[in-house]
């Protein structure tokens, strides 16, 4: 930014100041190449206003008599003295050129940062709609866990009563156990337990089942917070239950269909 400044204030001042001291240069130079070329002409003038009031005379003796200088004489003085003025004036406009370049040039650097300013503008904005989308998404299904969860286990009337996170953070994990226990008494690998009834228990989890791919992948859009609060919650114990489920309806489906048929 410094060196940008530095540019702009340089150019601005040549701008400024340059082209008035050019000017004043060229003036000048102007009137130094008429005060050296006029001696000559008015002696040229002289020399053949003589000539003429004489009379007529060879075109040897007056070319002896005559000092002046030829046309072409006379034309490289002129453009022998002009020249540097022309280069001068080349100069100036180059550099007038390349400061209109380097404004170009800054402008469309600017538009370039505005540009990239909206990008991530809207990129934010997307983010943060998709944050909040998939946030919305998380609320409805911890919502559905929760009233499948909250008839597996008969808990206090303060979690039954509490706020969906809350229920979650004090009952998932207690539940999911109960699901995992439930499944085991069913398959025969655990001995069932006075008041415990797995068949209630799986058929209340069989609600959040359908759900289970949905659950899975919220896992990896969530944002940083939601997805604390998604841990904080016990969704991957959950998971693993409903995973351990998922085994058992296919055990079961299979062993159906070995099952000869009556």
């Amino acid at each position: 930014m410094n060196e940008n400044s530095d540019s702009r204030d340089w150019g601005k001042k040549l701008f400024k100041y340059g082209i008035p001291v050019a000017a004043v240069l060229s003036l000048g130079w102007f009137v130094y190449a008429v005060l050296i070329a006029y001696p000559q002409v008015t002696a040229c003038t002289a020399s053949w206003m003589t000539v003429n009031a004489i009379g007529p005379f060879p075109e040897q003796e007056i070319a002896q008599f005559n000092s002046c200088l030829k046309l072409n004489e006379f034309g490289d003085y002129l453009a022998g003295s002009f020249a540097p003025l022309a280069f001068l004036w080349l100069i100036i406009a180059v550099l007038i050129q390349s400061r209109e370049l380097k404004a170009q040039q800054d402008a469309l650097m600017d538009q370039l940062v505005e540009s990239r300013k909206q990008t991530n503008f809207l990129h934010a904005e997307q983010a943060t709609a998709r944050a909040e989308t998939n946030s919305k998404r998380f609320e409805k299904f911890l919502k559905l866990v929760r009233l499948a969860l909250q008839d597996v286990n008969r808990g206090s009337p303060y979690t039954r009563d509490a706020d969906d996170v809350t229920f979650m953070r004090y009952m998932a994990k207690k539940n999911a156990d109960s699901i995992v226990k439930a499944i085991a008494v069913l398959k025969g690998d655990a001995k069932p337990l006075h008041g415990f009834h797995p068949e209630s228990i799986v058929e209340y989890a069989k609600k959040i089942y359908p759900y289970i791919d949905e659950l899975r992948s919220l896992e990896r859009i969530l944002s940083a917070q939601d997805l604390e609060t998604y841990r904080a919650c016990h969704m991957p114990e959950v998971l693993e239950a409903l995973d351990e489920l998922d085994r058992f309806i296919a055990q079961q489906a299979a062993q159906n269909e070995r099952e000869p048929a009556t």
